[in-house]
């Protein structure tokens, strides 16, 4: 994004590309109001349209003019058409817009992840359901039990369908790339986007923990996945070693 546009951004009191390194938990970030995802979809609620992500994952339009276009429409508001009072000009055309295909030839080391994560996956997804089943055993006097386990299976299946997708990302970047630079510069997208992954695992892991002491009958199946997990970071860390020195957005400033 360039400079001027990161400028506008801040104007309108949004933190750039903070919606690229988060887990989309929107409930529980306290930078929704800076995060410019969140207020399309919320404008979108409320004038009853689809606009945004899902439209604007399909629309080959560059994301920064997908977004000037919305804000210069007037339907975000008048504060942000003060921003963007200039007609658009006129679009690429369709040759200089497409960019060339990413090398798809993983390396083992980065099948190894995908692997893995799928695993983690489908394993995790069936021992969600014998904890769904655990809970509906409690008994009212394990309330407070209940409560717990609610919590901590909401993590899971939460970040159940971060993992996987924030991995494929950071796969993608380092290939299209095509420098496998992801130790040297700090700031390419697949490190940001392996180190969402890596955040996603540890809340994962934190709440199997929390599983393992509060269902005994699920101790075994939480103790395998969290081994899962841990070779799981370990191959990611391996691939993307300066992923936890990206500063993402808002969330590491």
């Amino acid at each position: 994004m360039v400079e001027n546009n990161r400028e506008d951004l801040l104007k309108a009191g949004l933190i750039p590309d903070i919606y690229n390194y988060c887990d989309r938990w929107c409930e529980k970030c306290r930078f929704c109001n800076s995060c410019l995802s969140y207020r399309l979809e919320k404008k979108a609620e409320e004038t009853g349209e689809e606009l945004p992500l899902e439209q604007i994952l399909q629309d080959p339009l560059p994301l920064w003019e997908q977004i000037r276009r919305y804000l210069c429409s007037g339907e975000a508001g008048g504060t942000f058409q003060k921003l963007f009072p200039d007609p658009l000009g006129e679009e690429e055309d369709e040759e200089e817009r497409e960019e060339e295909e990413p090398d798809t030839e993983y390396s083992i080391g980065m099948l190894d992840i995908l692997r893995i994560s799928l695993v983690y996956e489908a394993w995790a997804e069936h021992s969600l359901e014998e904890a769904y089943s655990a809970l509906d055993d409690l008994s009212e006097s394990e309330r407070k039990k209940a409560d717990a386990v609610t919590v901590a299976t909401e993590v899971v299946d939460w970040q159940l369908d971060v993992i996987n997708p924030k991995l494929r990302r950071a796969i993608y970047d380092h290939h299209h790339n095509q420098k496998g630079e992801t130790a040297g510069n700090l700031g390419l997208d697949g490190n940001g986007s392996a180190k969402v992954a890596l955040l996603s695992i540890e809340q994962s892991e934190q709440a199997w923990q929390a599983l393992k002491e509060l269902l005994p009958i699920l101790a075994r199946e939480a103790r395998h996945l969290l081994l899962i997990l841990s070779e799981l970071r370990g191959e990611i860390l391996k691939q993307f070693p300066a992923a936890m020195s990206f500063k993402r957005p808002g969330f590491d400033d």
